[in-house]
């Protein structure tokens, strides 16, 4: 608990920074992931953070599907000022996306910099995880840090994914078509829920994420248990190909997959 605490401020620290010097991300954030749905194996070293834009998702559409989930993203047809924005970003890059990836890594990556952004905060930024140079030359994800503030897990090492999302309040009907109704019509009569598209830099993407987290936390206990029971058995046998090499596929979201049916 003292470790997801110290965490969400840090996240929250990071909205409250963007929101005060990007308008374009303006957010609000929401956990995802198993921490959220209450099935993440201890030690809590992995957290996944959605920022959904609610400003800049006023002037973007979803257009159509590319490819399986892969979603194509374009501009609405207006002149405000945030779509001018956006318009000068899309012109530097090859698709939307990309341009709003880079700009909102670019944004917190400036933010991170900051040596004011970390006081009180229980964390070791570990710039030079993945890449030789120090500091790299911009925001690698998910970030990593080492948390230093517990006794239970001294310079435990944690990786948090900020993970830009637009959001939108429908879809066209020619991708309708190709979602099962029975999601459709819950998305589109929910109060709270919206389609939510997860940018990254090759692609953006259609998530249920939230409807995933949703079903998970109200799903039968019994059937909870043994999702996360089987994904810690994953887990802690590295060596279970031995038994059989199909096993070393096995992810937790097929496990989630094969559980959320039967609720």
């Amino acid at each position: 608990m003292e470790i997801m605490q110290k965490v969400q401020q840090f996240v929250e620290r990071v909205k409250d920074c963007l929101d005060r010097d990007n308008v374009l991300f303006t957010s609000t954030i929401e956990l995802a992931g198993s921490t959220s749905e209450g099935t993440k194996i201890y030690p809590q070293d992995e957290f996944d953070y959605q920022f959904k834009l609610t400003h800049i998702s006023q002037c973007i559409k979803a257009d159509r599907f590319i490819y399986g989930d892969q979603v194509q993203l374009c501009l609405v047809s207006q002149k405000s000022e945030i779509w001018k924005q956006v318009h000068i970003l899309e012109k530097d890059y090859k698709t939307l996306n990309e341009a709003l990836l880079r700009s909102f890594n670019t944004a917190v990556y400036n933010i991170l910099q900051q040596h004011s952004f970390w006081k009180g905060l229980p964390f070791y930024w570990r710039t030079c995880y993945f890449k030789a140079t120090s500091p790299p030359q911009t925001l690698i994800a998910p970030l990593c840090l080492t948390y230093i503030g517990t006794q239970t897990y001294p310079n435990l090492d944690i990786s948090i994914d900020l993970v830009p999302v637009i959001v939108l309040d429908y879809l066209p009907n020619g991708m309708n078509d190709l979602i099962p109704p029975k999601i459709v019509h819950f998305v589109n009569n929910s109060e709270h829920l919206k389609w939510d598209i997860i940018v990254r830099e090759n692609h953006a993407r259609l998530s249920f994420s939230s409807i995933e987290k949703l079903i998970l936390r109200n799903l039968q206990p019994a059937l909870k248990d043994a999702y996360t029971l089987a994904k810690c058995l994953v887990g802690c046998v590295p060596e279970m190909n031995r038994v059989s090499p199909f096993l070393q596929y096995i992810t937790s979201y097929i496990l989630k997959k094969r559980t959320i049916p039967r609720a």
